[in-house]
């Protein structure tokens, strides 16, 4: 009969639930069929063959791009507007020059001094700056010392006193002239202007006989600037790991949004360029 070949192997009760055992001959004649049921989700099988739900994210992919597109380079912008950024430490003013004339010589050569006031501290501190520079003007020259000059040269005045500077930038304005005999022997003997600090004073000695010497000085000085560097790193690192993070995730649509961000980004940049260069 065929009801004999499924009888239990174990004696008692048995789990309802628990697969039957099936014993079958050496040799029959008979043909087992039916049908195979599938899975819905292979791979993620529980014991007795019950599968586990799917796990599929919340988020659809349209919202994954369009935060890669514009929620990231927003809060980079938010990030980046709230960094404290350094602060420039400057100071910018005009000398105020003394009327009382001096007189020098140095080298055999007859100088004016034109003399002007400074605080106490300037020949200590004026080139303890990022950046310092000194300048002097007149009807018909202009000269310039500065902190990327390097080591300056300097002369002795004859008379043993001061030890004059000479200026890194020195330029003559030039007049019309009625002959080339009257230019060469004008850029040969343009004129000496030489500088040094006294205390109190910044001294400017010349033999060119201007009208009159204004001189100034500019200084400045940047704090700390790893706050600034660390906002500029924080771009390409937060973008470069955000389409990582998005393939690394099955999260396409997020690493796409990022590239569309900076592709839009990029060409706006060379549209600019264009159209300033169109401009000028």
């Amino acid at each position: 009969m065929e009801n004999e070949w499924w009888k239990n192997d174990l004696d008692g009760e048995q789990d309802a639930d628990a697969p039957k055992s099936l014993r079958i001959p050496k040799t029959t004649n008979y043909t087992l069929e039916g049908g195979v049921n599938e899975l819905p989700n292979p791979g993620t099988n529980d014991i007795w063959g019950q599968a586990s739900p799917e796990h599929k994210s919340i988020v659809p992919k349209v919202a994954w791009f369009f935060f890669g597109l514009i929620g990231v380079p927003l809060v980079l912008f938010l990030i980046s507007g709230f960094t404290p950024q350094p602060e420039y430490d400057y100071n910018s003013y005009e000398f105020t020059g003394n009327d009382n004339t001096e007189y020098t010589i140095v080298e055999g050569d007859n100088l004016t001094v034109y003399s002007f006031s400074t605080s106490s501290d300037f020949e200590s501190e004026y080139d303890g700056y990022d950046w310092w520079e000194i300048w002097a003007d007149s009807p018909t020259w202009v000269v310039s010392i500065h902190s990327d000059t390097g080591q300056f040269a300097s002369s002795e005045a004859d008379d043993g006193g001061y030890t004059w500077f000479e200026f890194s930038f020195v330029e003559f304005f030039e007049e019309d002239v009625h002959s080339e005999q009257e230019e060469e022997e004008e850029e040969a003997d343009d004129g000496t202007i030489l500088w040094t600090l006294d205390e109190s004073r910044l001294l400017i000695a010349t033999n060119t006989d201007p009208e009159f010497v204004s001189a100034y000085y500019y200084s400045e000085s940047n704090s700390n600037e790893l706050a600034s560097t660390l906002t500029c790193f924080m771009w390409p690192v937060v973008m470069i790991g955000g389409i990582i993070w998005g393939f690394a995730t099955k999260r396409r649509s997020f690493a796409y949004g990022i590239i569309s961000a900076f592709t839009l980004a990029l060409a706006g940049f060379f549209l600019l360029i264009f159209a300033l260069a169109s401009a000028f």
